[in-house]
C-alpha cells in the first residue's frame, strides 16, 4: 500500500491542487502538492507566505491577496476565499484558495490551514459567458424586450431584459403564479389560460395585455410564447410596447370631423354628395391622391380617388364604404395610395354619413390623416422583434457549426432587409491601420461628412444632398493610398457571381475600401446618385445599393459584413435596419475571436503535451545512466574502505581513484546533458508565445553578443554585412546562438560560420564549412528531438523555426557554397539591407574593422 502522504500528494497532483499551512507568528508555509506544477516555482523561492506573495501573486491582486492572508492570521475571521492570478511560464493563470484558520494541536499557536487549486478553466468559461451575456443584454435593451422560459414543472427563468421590463430586482426570482400577477386584473386571466394552454396542449401564443410593473405603473406589453420540447418548456419573449400601444389609442380617438383635428394633425378633408357622386376635397386632400387641386375643389367622382388606392387594398376599402352607406354610421379605414409621384403612401380615413329620414345617404363628410411614419415605426418594431428572436435562435443553437450560424444569419439579414445578397468578407493581413478611418483628425479639420445617404455632407468646398446632387466618394470619406490588400468573400447568401465563397478581388475595387475607412456602417441608398457610378467597385459589382460594417477581431481588422442589391433603394436605411447590421457584426466579431482563443488554447495545450511527452522519454535514459554509474561509484568506494580495513594494501588506490573520477565524470556528462535537454525544451514551449514588439536590430552586433555566450571551440566566425532588421531581440539572439551551437556541435571545433544578406535583400542566411545536410534529411533538421550529433538535445534547429514562424518568416536549409548547411531566412523587414562584404573583409562581431573572429 502507498503510504497516505503519498497517496494524498498524488491526489492532489492529479486534481491540481496543494493543501498548505501558514504558521501566524513566523508566516512559514508547508504545503502537501506539487508546488512547482501549479505555481511555477520551487519550495526554496516560498518558505513564507510574504515571498510567496512577493514573487507568485500577479502584481495586480498583490493587495487584495496579502489583506486576506493578514485578516486570518491576525484572528480578525476564522475563514476567507479568495481568486488571485499567477504568472506560470509567461501565462496568466488563475488560483482559487479556501482558507480558515485553527490552532495548532500540539502547540495550540494560531495556524492558517487551506487549499489551493487551478481555476483557470472556469474563469475562462465565465468570461466568455459574461461576453454572450453582455450581447444578449445589448439586443434586449435595443428592442426593449426581455426572454424568458417556464419549465414543465412550472419553474420560471427572467433574463435580465424581462426583469427591466418589470422593474424588478436583478436577482428576482419570481414564482410562475408570481409572474402571472404582474398583469392588469381585466388582463390577467387571459394570460394564465394562454399559458396553461401552452403547458397542457402544446399550443403557442402571441397577445398583448397590461402588465403593472413594481413601481405601480401601467405598460403594455407583447407576450409571445411557444412550446419547444417534449417535455412542454415553454420558451418566449416579452416586449415593452407601450409606446406604440399609446400612438395607435392616440390614432383611434382622434375625431376627423372635428376642424382642430382636422388642422391639428390631418392631411385633408371631403365631403362626398353620394347622391351625385361627387366628392369635393381640400388641396391636401388632392394632392395625396395625385388629383388635380382645382379639380377637387370644384368636386370629381369618387371613382377617380378610388384609382390612386393600392390595388391590394381596394376591396377592402369598397367594403368599409359599403358598410358605412348601409348602416348610416361611422367609417373609418386604414390602406395605401398613390400620390401624382408614385409614392406609396399610409392613410386612415375617419368619416359618418349622414342619411335622410327615409335612411337614405345623402352625404359623407370625412377626414384622411398620412399615417406613413407610423406604420414604418411599427413594421421596424415587427422587424426588430422578428430579427432579434431569430438572431437568439441561430446564435444560441448549439448543434450549429460558426458556418452554418453565418448562412442563416445571412439569410435573415437579406429578408429583413429586403436585399438579396449578403456575404461575410475576409480582407488580408496588410498594414490596414490607416484603413480604419481618423474620425479624430477630420474633426480637427472641421468637416462634417455625412454617410452617402446622410441628408448633407459638407468639406471645406462642397456641400452634397445625398437624394439629388452627384457625389464625388472620395471627397466624403477620404481613404488611404492605394494598396495591395485583397478582398475574399468567406460566406455568402445569394446569386451574384463575385460574391461566392472563395471569389476574390483587389480591395481597391471592392465597396468594402470605403467600409473599413467609414467608422460606423457605410450605407448608400443609391449608388449612382452617390457618385459610385465609374467606380472600379462599382464597375466590377454593379451594385445599386449597400450596406455593411466592419468585423473587428480581437482589435484588428478581419473583413466586412455587408448586404446589398443590384438595384437603388426607395428609402434610405432606416436606424433599426443600421442596429440590425450593428448587432450582427459585433456577434460576428465575438464568435470570431472565442474561436480564435479556442484554436490558440488548443495549440498551446499541443506544445504541452509535446513537452511532457519529450520530458517523460529523452529525460529518462541519462538520468538512469547517471543512477547507474553513481551505484557503480558507490560500490567502488565500499570495496575501497573494505580492503584498505582489512589489510591496509594500496597498491591498487591510483587505479580504482581513476575508476571512480570516470564515473564521476560520465554522471556530470548525463546530468550535464539533463540541463540541455531541460533548457532547451523550456525554450522550445516558450516559443510559440507571440512577438508582442519589435525594434531595430544590427545584424553584426546580435552576432557579436551571441558569439561571445556560445562555446566555439576554435570556429571562426565572418559578418558580412551591416544590415538592420525589425526583430524581436531577445528571439534573434536565441536563433543566431541555436546555429552557432548547431554549427560547432556538426561541423567540428575548426568550423567557418559566415552571416550575411540574401542577394534580394529579402533576408540573411547562417553558413557554415561543415559537412552539410544530405538532401533526404533536410525534411526532418527542423522536428523536436532530431539530431545526428552524440551529444546534441534534437531542439536546437526546432527551436530556430519556432522564432522564425513567430516573426512570420520563412526559413529553409540548403547546400551552402563551402559544401557546408546554409540556412536562409525569407520575409525579413530588412531596414537597411547592404551588399555583402567580401570574404576577405567581411565585419566579424568582435571587431567590426573587417576581421573575422575566433575563440581558441
Amino acid at each position: 500500500m502507498m503510504p497516505s502522504d503519498d497517496r494524498l500528494e498524488l491526489a492532489l497532483e492529479r486534481t491540481d491542487s496543494v493543501l498548505f499551512e501558514i504558521d501566524a507568528d513566523s508566516g512559514a508555509v508547508t504545503h502537501v502538492g506539487d508546488l512547482e506544477h501549479l505555481f511555477g516555482v520551487a519550495d526554496a523561492t516560498i518558505p513564507t507566505w510574504e515571498s510567496f506573495r512577493e514573487h507568485v501573486v500577479h502584481p495586480t491582486d498583490v493587495d487584495a491577496f496579502e489583506r486576506s492572508v493578514r485578516r486570518i492570521l491576525s484572528g480578525e475571521i476564522d475563514e476567507d476565499s479568495i481568486e488571485y492570478r499567477i504568472r506560470v511560464d509567461g501565462e496568466v493563470r488563475w488560483i482559487g484558495s479556501d482558507v480558515y484558520a485553527e490552532p495548532d494541536p500540539e502547540s495550540g499557536r494560531r495556524r492558517a490551514v487551506g487549499i489551493a487549486r487551478d481555476v483557470t478553466d472556469r474563469k475562462e468559461r465565465e468570461q466568455s459567458l459574461e461576453r454572450v451575456r453582455d450581447f444578449f443584454t445589448e439586443a434586449e435593451r435595443l428592442g426593449d424586450l426581455g426572454a424568458w422560459e417556464v419549465g414543465a414543472d412550472g419553474t420560471v427563468v427572467w433574463t435580465a431584459g424581462t426583469r427591466r421590463i418589470h422593474g424588478v430586482e436583478d436577482d428576482f426570482e419570481p414564482t410562475l403564479e408570481e409572474a402571472i400577477e404582474f398583469f392588469h386584473p381585466a388582463d390577467r386571466e387571459t394570460v394564465r389560460s394562454a399559458v396553461e394552454t401552452a403547458l397542457e396542449a402544446g399550443d403557442g401564443y402571441d397577445l398583448r395585455a397590461r402588465l403593472i410593473d413594481a413601481d405601480g405603473e401601467i405598460r403594455w406589453v407583447r407576450t409571445r410564447g411557444e412550446v419547444v420540447d417534449d417535455e412542454g418548456t415553454i420558451r418566449g419573449y416579452i416586449q415593452d410596447v407601450t409606446d406604440q400601444h399609446e400612438r395607435e389609442t392616440e390614432l383611434r380617438r382622434a375625431t376627423a370631423q372635428l376642424e382642430a383635428a382636422i388642422e391639428a394633425g390631418a392631411v385633408g378633408t371631403w365631403e362626398w354628395d353620394v347622391e351625385s357622386n361627387e366628392i369635393v376635397a381640400g388641396a391636401a386632400f388632392a394632392d395625396l391622391f395625385g388629383i388635380d387641386p382645382e379639380a377637387a375643389a370644384a368636386g370629381v367622382p369618387i371613382e377617380r380617388f378610388l384609382e390612386a388606392v393600392h390595388e391590394n387594398d381596394r376591396p377592402a376599402l369598397e367594403h368599409a364604404v359599403e358598410e358605412a352607406l348601409n348602416d348610416c354610421g361611422p367609417f373609418e379605414a386604414e390602406y395605401r395610395v398613390r400620390n401624382a409621384d408614385g409614392e406609396i403612401r399610409w392613410v386612415v380615413a375617419r368619416g359618418h354619413v349622414e342619411c335622410d329620414a327615409d335612411g337614405t345617404p345623402t352625404r359623407f363628410p370625412g377626414a384622411i390623416t398620412d399615417i406613413t411614419d407610423r406604420k414604418r415605426r411599427e413594421r421596424e418594431l415587427e422587424t426588430l422583434s422578428e430579427f432579434l428572436q431569430g438572431l437568439y435562435d441561430v446564435t444560441t443553437d448549439p448543434d450549429s457549426s460558426f458556418e452554418e450560424k453565418i448562412d442563416r444569419l445571412l439569410a435573415i439579414g437579406c429578408a429583413e432587409l429586403d436585399l438579396p445578397y449578403g456575404f461575410l468578407t475576409r480582407i488580408d493581413a496588410a498594414e490596414s491601420a490607416s484603413a480604419l478611418g481618423d474620425a479624430d483628425a477630420a474633426a480637427e479639420a472641421d468637416e462634417t461628412v455625412a454617410d452617402a445617404d446622410g441628408p448633407v455632407a459638407t468639406t471645406d468646398e462642397t456641400i452634397v444632398a445625398a437624394d439629388d446632387a452627384t457625389v464625388d466618394v472620395d471627397d466624403v470619406v477620404a481613404g488611404p493610398p492605394p494598396d495591395d490588400r485583397r478582398q475574399t468573400v468567406v460566406r455568402a447568401h445569394g446569386t451574384h457571381p463575385e460574391l461566392q465563397p472563395g471569389e476574390s478581388c483587389p480591395l481597391s475595387e471592392a465597396y468594402c475600401r470605403k467600409t473599413i475607412e467609414t467608422p460606423d456602417l457605410l450605407a448608400i441608398r443609391d449608388a449612382v446618385a452617390s457618385g459610385w457610378e465609374g467606380d472600379p467597385a462599382y464597375e466590377r459589382f454593379d451594385l445599386g445599393s449597400y450596406v455593411g460594417g466592419k468585423v473587428i477581431v480581437d482589435g484588428e481588422l478581419y473583413g466586412t459584413l455587408c448586404f446589398a442589391a443590384t438595384n437603388a433603394r426607395d428609402r434610405p436605411f432606416s436606424e433599426t435596419e443600421r442596429s440590425m447590421v450593428r448587432l450582427l457584426t459585433k456577434w460576428t466579431s465575438y464568435e470570431l475571436e472565442r474561436r480564435r482563443s479556442t484554436a490558440e488554447l488548443r495549440d498551446r495545450n499541443e506544445r504541452l503535451e509535446r513537452f511532457a511527452s519529450i520530458v517523460s522519454h529523452d529525460l529518462r535514459n541519462p538520468l538512469n545512466v547517471a543512477i547507474g554509474r553513481l551505484d557503480l561509484a558507490m560500490e567502488a568506494d565500499e570495496s575501497d574502505a573494505t580492503a584498505d580495513e582489512a589489510d591496509g594494501d594500496t597498491g591498487d588506490d591510483r587505479r580504482e581513484d581513476d575508476d571512480r573520477r570516470n564515473h564521476l565524470a560520465a554522471i556530470e556528462r548525463s546530468l550535464d546533458r539533463m540541463d540541455a535537454l531541460i533548457t532547451d525544451l523550456l525554450t522550445l514551449a516558450r516559443q510559440g508565445e507571440a512577438i508582442t514588439g519589435t525594434e531595430s536590430v544590427a545584424l553584426a552586433d546580435c552576432c557579436r553578443d551571441c558569439w561571445a555566450t556560445v562555446e566555439t571551440a576554435a570556429a571562426d566566425l565572418s559578418v558580412r554585412t551591416d544590415a538592420v532588421v525589425r526583430a524581436d531581440r531577445s528571439r534573434v539572439t536565441q536563433l543566431l546562438e541555436n546555429l552557432f551551437r548547431n554549427a560547432v556541435e556538426h561541423g567540428g571545433r575548426d568550423v567557418t560560420i559566415t552571416v550575411g544578406v540574401l542577394p534580394d535583400g529579402d533576408g540573411f542566411y547562417v553558413a557554415d564549412d561543415g559537412p552539410g545536410i544530405p538532401e533526404t534529411e533536410r525534411d526532418h533538421v527542423f522536428e523536436a528531438g532530431h539530431s545526428t550529433a552524440d551529444d546534441g538535445t534534437g531542439f536546437g534547429l526546432s527551436i530556430v523555426r519556432e522564432i522564425a514562424t513567430a516573426h512570420g518568416w520563412n526559413v529553409r536549409v540548403v547546400d551552402a557554397d563551402s559544401g557546408g548547411a546554409r540556412f536562409e531566412f525569407t520575409g525579413v523587414d530588412v531596414e537597411t539591407p547592404r551588399e555583402e562584404l567580401p570574404a576577405d573583409g567581411g565585419s566579424g562581431p568582435a571587431a567590426r574593422d573587417g576581421e573575422s573572429t575566433s575563440e581558441e
